[in-house]
């Protein structure tokens, strides 16, 4: 019980936040508190009667829990942990500003393209992200497939494809990924653009940052680290999916 706790206190506060609201509503439709019909993107429900907790829900229900979801579960956690603790470590304004931004155009999305669920295309925008982050780790497929990190989105976007399943979602989550890796780290590496930020967190969302302490859980988290002697810690901690997190790997991609 001890590891579980610790596991617990070593996850990271936004990650921890969004797991909650996730297993939530899973728990929720499992236990028959409520039904899926209250929480898929409706917007004449929204604006008529007013159920604005399905801006929330549409984005975050992943389903009951059958081994498919628990599958999304590890998919999109596992990469969001990982993003929280290396890319956003000690920036959690710019890592709610990330989430917040994708959200923003999944519901834009799901508005414009009469879409219900959008939980999957945040787990292809972390996934998606990850993977430019650290670009040069080596993986795997059934010890068949061998390719670097970069291509994973790709590789699992075609596996989804070739399954006959509908690969919007997928498609929305890479390019809400895309376009924030290229405002925050393309753009500001051109000469004639250098230090430009065009996505950067606002100062007041910084500020509550600052005053939870979120930004001392990258310090404490290190300590914890460094103390146990380890890797990463956390529910969502360990290995990458297919392979090891490379602790190069943003040298490498520089």
């Amino acid at each position: 019980m001890q590891v579980i706790v610790d596991n617990w206190r070593q996850t990271p506060p936004v990650t921890r936040s969004i797991f909650l609201v996730t297993l939530a509503l899973s728990l929720g439709v499992t236990l028959e508190v409520f039904t899926p019909l209250k929480l898929y993107f409706n917007w004449k429900l929204i604006w008529n009667k007013g159920e604005y907790w399905r801006l929330i829900s549409c984005l975050f229900f992943k389903g009951g829990l059958t081994p498919h979801t628990i599958f999304d579960f590890y998919i999109c956690f596992r990469y969001m942990y990982s993003l929280e603790t290396s890319a956003f470590r000690g920036k959690p304004a710019d890592f709610i500003t990330f989430v917040f931004l994708g959200c923003s155009f999944f519901l834009i999305a799901a508005f414009t393209l009469g879409l219900q669920n959008m939980s999957g295309a945040i787990s292809a925008m972390m996934l998606y992200f990850w993977a430019r982050k650290n670009p040069n780790i080596e993986m795997s497929f059934l010890d068949i497939f061998h390719f670097r990190s970069c291509f994973l989105p790709y590789f699992l976007f075609l596996m989804i494809m070739l399954s006959g399943y509908d690969t919007m979602l997928d498609l929305l989550g890479m390019v809400a990924g895309h376009t924030y890796y290229f405002c925050e780290e393309v753009v500001p590496r051109i000469p004639q653009t250098r230090s430009l930020r065009l996505l950067k967190a606002p100062a007041w969302l910084t500020a509550i940052c600052q005053f939870f302490r979120l930004h001392q859980f990258a310090a404490a988290d290190g300590q914890a680290a460094a103390g146990g002697g380890g890797g990463g810690g956390g529910f969502f901690g360990g290995g990458g999916f297919w392979g090891e997190d490379d602790p190069r790997a943003e040298e490498l991609e520089q």
